[in-house]
Formats: structure tokens, C-alpha cells, sequence
């Protein structure tokens, strides 16, 4: 699979295919908070954020969001900038390529 493939999640409740939108709206703008987190060095904030979305991920039948907030929680809480930068990229790679099922 190539980084450009669409990754199909089947999501079984149509309440929550419903709200994915949305859902997935937020995450983006997640994103650009997170990266400006980041630069001010708040990781105590992204640990909050990826422990929320690690949450999030599961109610809303993402587990690969859920993966993302855990990867951001251990590297908010272990100030790792680098794997920071890696789970949000991860979280913008796949906010852009999933396609609900």
C-alpha cells in the first residue's frame, strides 16, 4: 500500500458514522494545536490531548486514532519532541486518508 491509499474503516454503528465527520474535523484541527503546543514546549498539554484522543478513538471506532493519543500521551509525558512530531504526522496522514465504510 502506498502512503497515498485510502485506509477503509467499517464503522458498525450508523450513530457513530454520523458524527465522523465532525469527528474527524476536530482531530484536524487538533493538529495545528498540537504543533503549536509543541513549539511553546507545553507537553504536559499534548499528554492531556493524546490521552483524550486515545479515549476518543476507541468510542468513536477508531482504533488507529486511539494508537495515535496513546503514542502522544507517552511522548507528552516523557517530553520526546521527536515522537511528538512522528504521532502527529501519523494523525495528519491518516485524518487525510481514511474513508468511512
Amino acid at each position: 500500500m502506498s502512503p497515498a491509499d485510502p485506509i477503509d474503516v467499517a464503522v458498525s454503528d450508523p450513530d457513530v458514522r454520523a458524527l465522523l465527520p465532525r469527528y474527524l474535523q476536530r482531530r484536524s484541527e487538533d493538529v495545528a494545536h498540537l504543533l503549536a503546543l509543541l513549539d511553546q514546549g507545553q507537553y504536559d498539554a499534548i499528554a492531556q490531548l493524546g490521552h483524550r484522543l486515545r479515549g476518543s478513538g476507541a468510542a468513536y471506532e477508531l482504533p488507529a486514532i486511539s494508537a495515535i493519543g496513546a503514542d502522544l500521551d507517552e511522548a507528552g509525558r516523557c517530553a520526546d519532541a521527536a515522537s511528538i512530531r512522528d504521532a502527529i504526522a501519523n494523525l495528519t496522514a491518516f485524518i487525510q486518508r481514511v474513508r468511512i465504510v
